[in-house]
């Protein structure tokens, strides 16, 4: 397997070393429920749907090469969604493009659905509007086939490993609300995952648990004694561990973080999901 990235130096992603990130997005029946904790209210599916918008638009932008240039085309990105079916979640004429694989950043900047207005606070107690290109919309139907998700997701990056073997290792990040339909083969699809890897460390997996439970939020931790229920503990066990390098990015980012964090969050409300994307995604800015 090579190398950890705990123990091998950081490598920086070019042309040469592209980076890799896979969402995994729970569009079942669940999502259309409410937030629970610190949630502030507001459906699951639409908060998520915003926040991972967001954060693929504040990802874009930070990699472009000049203020109105388009992005580096540096690393590939893929969003499963998994509900009533198991497939690309992006929309228009992304979803025909990411049916069977990965695709550029640059060609997600070039084809977002549509252009919203948005609100901003300004920092001085008023309200700014900006354009947010909208790529992929909520989705809730029927039931939580996440081992079918897993499997997806190492169909995609199986192909894209053995390709880029040299590069920093793809990051899965599942953003979902429930238990799985087969918890035992939702396990053995996520080991068998995780066990893909580039010469710089394994595939890592981080799961975000966005609960309508009032429990308060829990954020990257390293035992599961604190954790709410069986879900929640076979999330934290199937997370990866956090690699050091990106322990401390969360430090300076503000975040508690014991060794052996692992990359799981409980009811984070929305701008601690937007911060778990930010932190899943540090390796590949």
């Amino acid at each position: 397997m090579g190398q950890s990235i705990r123990e091998a130096g950081m490598r920086r992603i070019d042309r040469t070393h592209r980076g890799c990130a896979v969402v995994l997005l729970d569009q079942s029946g669940s999502m259309a429920d409410s937030f629970g904790g610190s949630g502030g209210g507001g459906v699951k599916a639409q908060g998520v749907a915003d926040a991972l918008n967001r954060q693929l638009f504040e990802l874009i932008l930070a990699s472009r090469t000049q203020l109105e240039g388009g992005p580096k085309d540096h690393w590939d990105l893929g969003i499963i969604g998994y509900g009533d079916r198991v497939g690309s979640a992006f929309q228009g004429e992304l979803e025909q493009a990411a049916g069977a694989e990965l695709v550029s950043i640059t060609k997600i900047w070039d084809r977002p659905v549509r252009i919203e207005e948005r609100d901003r606070l300004d920092g001085a107690g008023g309200v700014t509007k900006f354009k947010m290109p909208i790529w992929v919309d909520p989705v809730s139907e029927n039931g939580t086939p996440m081992a079918e998700a897993f499997d997806e997701a190492a169909k995609l990056l199986g192909p894209w490993v053995a390709a880029h073997a040299d590069s920093l290792p793809p990051i899965v990040l599942n953003l979902t609300d429930g238990e799985p339909n087969d918890m035992s083969r939702a396990k053995t699809s996520a080991s068998a995952l995780t066990k893909l890897a580039t010469s710089e460390g394994p595939v890592l997996l981080f799961n975000c648990h966005i609960s309508s439970r009032s429990e308060k939020p829990i954020l990257f931790p390293a035992d599961p004694s604190g954790l709410p229920d069986d879900i929640a503990r076979f999330l934290f066990g199937i997370s990866s561990v956090i690699p050091e390098e990106m322990l401390a990015k969360g430090r300076d980012a503000g975040f508690v973080l014991a060794d052996n964090a692992r990359g799981y969050v409980f009811n984070a409300d929305l701008v601690g999901v937007i911060k778990f994307l930010n932190i899943g995604t540090v390796l590949l800015g």
